[in-house]
């Protein structure tokens, strides 16, 4: 499936490549949802020199087993949710998906670009919100929102959405500062929790 979508970006005419990055993105998502069990999420391998202080990585892990919505702020801290979701990945029976903010256009891009991650597409007959909420609200697994300061309004808005509506998605944010949810714990590091 791979190797289909990177011939299809080689083409030589452009009416035969892609219409837009979006069609890329979801041919991607599509893509990992066929392999099933083996790739259950999209996170970066983590390479074997990696160190993380593994009390810091099992009380982020505590703090998602009793809390929906785990916010980390401290200035490692998308290194500390990729170990975190490494950890959880397997013991999730979706897995663990990673959203990395830095490359959206804009806060109104935010929930398309959650969508085709997560292999979910547009339907013109319906809000791209609900056909995410029903997709989400039958799975088991954590969502990683890189840099949700960059878009905090759009994130705090699409986070409450689930939070609400899929009791068995937990979601990991990193950013500087708090998305002030009522449901959010945020953690600093070094052992400090923040309600």
């Amino acid at each position: 499936a791979l190797e289909t979508i990177i011939l299809r970006l080689l083409e030589k005419d452009p009416k035969d490549r892609f219409a837009s990055a979006r069609d890329v993105c979801y041919a991607l998502g599509q893509a990992t949802l066929k392999l099933g069990s083996v790739a259950r999420g999209n996170l970066p391998q983590i390479p074997t020199d990696f160190i993380r202080n593994e009390n810091e990585i099992k009380q982020v892990i505590q703090l998602l087993e009793s809390d929906q919505l785990v916010t980390l702020l401290n200035h490692d801290a998308f290194s500390l949710a990729l170990a975190v979701g490494a950890q959880l990945s397997d013991q999730l029976a979706d897995g663990a998906w990673l959203v990395q903010l830095e490359s959206v256009n804009g806060p109104g891009m935010v929930l398309q670009n959650v969508a085709s991650i997560l292999g979910v597409r547009e339907n013109p007959n319906r809000p791209l919100a609900v056909s995410l909420i029903e997709t989400l609200c039958e799975k088991n697994l954590l969502l990683l929102l890189d840099r949700c300061e960059l878009f905090s309004g759009a994130c705090v808005q699409l986070v409450e959405t689930i939070i609400g509506s899929c009791p068995d998605v937990r979601i990991l944010a990193t950013s500087r500062q708090r998305l002030n949810i009522p449901a959010e714990k945020c953690y600093r590091g070094a052992g400090e929790t923040v309600s």
